[in-house]
């Protein structure tokens, strides 16, 4: 019986080394989850990075462009100011200042009317034009309906009945001949074209007068022949590039956050490979029968028990 007894009896032992091996491996199914965790926050971060990086790199290309448009244009400009300053005739010297006024009131981005110290509220409006531009496009879209609709009310004019007389007496037939010159006018609607298109054309032309009637003070037209875009007081660079160059930053700022999680993940992994050497030590000891299981077991807990105090360190993924 007491052979019996002895073989049915708990083993102390075995049942720390199975509890150990159990909080080792939920350890190591934490640490997993963790990583892969901190894995998806880096290939988001990572993809969001390279999409803004891709719309920075757009902004600053057209940077470029806009830089280039405005030093050609405020070569032009300089270069008419110079033929007004030396043209003989008033009337020729006012035309060029005109054109230089254009120039610089229509053509420039408001980054080089600030550069050459235009009215604020010159370059204030325009840098509003600018922020508008995407309102500003869902506008024509709705353009084409009232066309349509205007399209649509000849049609029922010619269905009405030229046949309700025809139902009468002969005496009725001289009505058709009446009618003839009525349906002329409807012939006589496509030439009705030609003047709309003239209307259009005279709009435009009225635009450009009334832009080239915008007369900037003249003093201030010619004070711009020595003004650079590039000075060193000039703040046309950072106006210009800032915006391109705070989405670079902005782009850097999530690539580093996608390096962190990289990092975050990677110190998961390793408290995962921790707790898999605890989980061997712990399991060796059960091949001896000795005492010299004990120091077997005792290696396991200590790692398993640094490993966790390592895995309270870590941020965790939320």
């Amino acid at each position: 019986m007491s052979a019996d007894t002895d073989d049915t009896k708990a083993d102390p032992f075995e049942i720390a080394t199975g509890f150990l091996l159990g909080l080792a491996a939920i350890g190591a199914a934490l640490a997993s989850l963790q990583a892969g965790q901190w894995g998806g926050k880096q290939l988001e971060a990572f993809s969001q990075s390279n999409t803004m990086t891709t719309l920075a790199a757009r902004d600053y290309n057209e940077a470029i462009s806009s830089m280039n448009a405005d030093y050609a244009i405020l070569a032009r400009a300089k270069e008419l100011l110079i033929n007004a300053a030396e043209s003989e005739s008033e009337v020729e010297e006012q035309k060029l200042l005109r054109v230089v006024s254009y120039l610089y009131s229509e053509q420039l981005t408001w980054q080089a009317m600030k550069a050459l110290g235009l009215s604020e509220s010159l370059w204030s409006a325009e840098r509003a034009d600018d922020a508008g531009d995407g309102d500003a496009d869902a506008a024509p879209a709705a353009a084409p309906a009232p066309a349509e609709a205007q399209e649509e009310p000849p049609a029922p004019a010619p269905a009405e009945a030229p046949e309700e007389p025809a139902d009468d007496d002969d005496d009725h037939h001289a009505a058709p001949t009446q009618a003839a010159p009525e349906a002329a006018p409807a012939d006589g609607a496509a030439p009705a074209a030609a003047p709309a298109a003239a209307e259009t054309e005279s709009a435009g032309e009225a635009a450009i007068d009334a832009a080239l009637n915008r007369m900037l003070p003249e003093d201030l037209l010619w004070g711009t022949i020595d003004v650079e875009l590039h000075d060193e007081d000039s703040s046309y660079g950072d106006d210009l590039f800032s915006e391109p160059v705070a989405k670079f930053d902005e782009a850097a700022a999530k690539f580093r956050e996608g390096q962190t999680a990289n990092d975050n993940g990677d110190k998961f992994d390793l408290a995962g490979v921790y707790y898999t050497v605890a989980l061997f030590f712990a399991g060796l000891g059960l091949i001896f029968k000795s005492k010299a299981r004990w120091p077997f077991f005792g290696l396991g807990m200590l790692i398993f028990l640094g490993t966790s105090g390592y895995l309270a360190t870590l941020p965790w993924a939320g």
